[in-house]
């Protein structure tokens, strides 16, 4: 047999080497911006922030000020992305589920110039759209975004999937976990090249029994913490949606220890991925009971609930609080807002509202693809964008009171005369 030569390793070298790649976490890794940019030649180094420290100052600048104008006092966020889904709404109210269809419900929603003399940006600050509304156009050759933005509008877009079922426990009572992660990096280049300023992003905790269990809460969480650290990476503010899917009967005591359970391991997951507070959006589920909630809780208690809730697990450093109102009827969802904001207690974050299935479903009854019936649709967006504003400063039910008061106030007096038979 002939002798082999065996190359001998430098074994200080090769422990060293071990050593440091266990010891670095690996969302701690630095790459070498020419390395990086040579194996992914889509990755602008525009929308890279973490090339360079002075690109990374100036994308937290951008972040900041998008947050500051998403946040505005007053104003709601408008949901319009694929989990409203809207084809379905269509189909409701006998229209065909088609892209004409809904580009010509699109053109309805962002067309709404008058009401009082207000345009639709004097209530709402944000719109969240699907990729499909993104990059699609109306009649005359324009993207709907343009529209949008020319009313100083801002935009964000869906960048989850759906939900997927996780496997474990039977098949009626799965829980599910967050979908979306792949190819995030390049959906988010091609969306904030397209002006996006924001992305939103919702994981569904199922609230029965035993659950959401630990594994569920764990598993979604990390992904919702991934999920905000490359859309910040790629000058996208990152709105969290934290969804709780309520039993009819669950009351408020249980949504509340569920809903803390949840953004407590939120909260360490981004710490973990090292995402900016200052830049994020929190969306959490208020504390609403069910339809057959024994205890029947008043709004009072709702509202108190779920500003404890947040105060206990949110630091003051989170940019905003958005509330979604899934599941509640648009005039519910717009007193539990209220309430809210009418709480005696120290909320140290602005606070606004999601607006979306609701609010869509009226519009759509209104206008049931008639052209004719488009203004009153267009009415009927501002008119209840108005009261989510009054809700969001606190003085929803006063105004309601207000005008009924000067209803009263205008109308004749009548005297007790009595009417002689004749």
């Amino acid at each position: 047999m002939k002798n082999s030569k065996i190359k001998t390793l430098d074994q200080n070298s090769l422990n060293k080497e071990y050593e440091e790649d266990v010891n670095i976490p690996h969302y701690k890794f630095h790459w070498d911006p020419k390395q990086l940019q040579s194996e992914m030649p889509y990755l602008s180094e525009r929308f890279s922030i973490n090339f360079e420290t002075e690109a990374k100052r100036t994308a937290m600048i951008e972040l900041r000020d998008a947050v500051t104008k998403i946040l505005a006092p007053g104003k709601s966020i408008l949901n319009c992305d694929e989990s409203m889904k809207l084809g379905d709404k269509l189909v409701r109210q006998g229209l065909h589920n088609n892209k004409e269809n809904r580009g010509r419900l699109r053109n309805l929603l962002f067309d709404s110039q008058t009401l009082s003399e207000d345009s639709l940006a004097t209530y709402i600050s944000l719109v969240i759209l699907d990729h499909e509304a993104l990059f699609q156009k109306n009649s005359d050759g324009d993207h709907f975004r343009d529209k949008l933005r020319n009313q100083g509008i801002l935009f964000a877009i869906q960048v989850d999937k759906g939900t997927a079922p996780m496997f474990s426990g039977s098949k009626s009572n799965r829980e599910t976990i967050i979908q979306g992660l792949d190819d995030l990096d390049k959906r988010c280049l091609a969306y904030r090249k397209a002006g996006c300023d924001a992305a939103k992003f919702t994981a569904v905790f199922k609230l029965a029994n035993e659950q959401p269990s630990q594994r569920a809460i764990e598993d979604n969480v990390r992904a919702l913490a991934r999920f905000a650290s490359v859309c910040q990476a790629y000058c996208l503010v990152p709105i969290i949606g934290c969804e709780l899917s309520v039993s009819i009967d669950s009351d408020v005591d249980k949504i509340q220890r569920a809903l803390e359970l949840i953004l407590v391991e939120l909260m360490v997951a981004l710490a973990e991925q090292e995402v900016s507070l200052e830049a994020t959006i929190l969306a959490p589920s208020m504390c609403a009971p069910g339809r057959h909630s024994v205890t029947n809780a008043s709004t009072t208690i709702m509202a108190c609930a779920s500003v404890s809730t947040i105060r206990r697990t949110v630091p003051p450093a989170v940019a905003g609080i958005a509330f979604l109102t899934t599941a509640q009827e648009l005039e519910e969802g717009c007193v539990n807002l209220d309430a809210i904001s009418n709480v005696k207690i120290c909320k140290p974050w602005p606070i606004t509202l999601i607006s979306g299935e609701a609010l869509l479903s009226s519009v759509i009854s209104v206008w049931n693809g008639q052209d004719s019936a488009a203004d009153k649709a267009q009415n009927e967006l501002m008119k209840w964008a108005m009261i989510t504003s009054l809700a969001i400063r606190g003085v929803f039910i006063n105004a309601e009171e207000e005008s009924h008061l000067e209803t009263t106030a205008q109308a004749p007096v009548q005297d007790n005369i009595p009417v002689s038979k004749t």
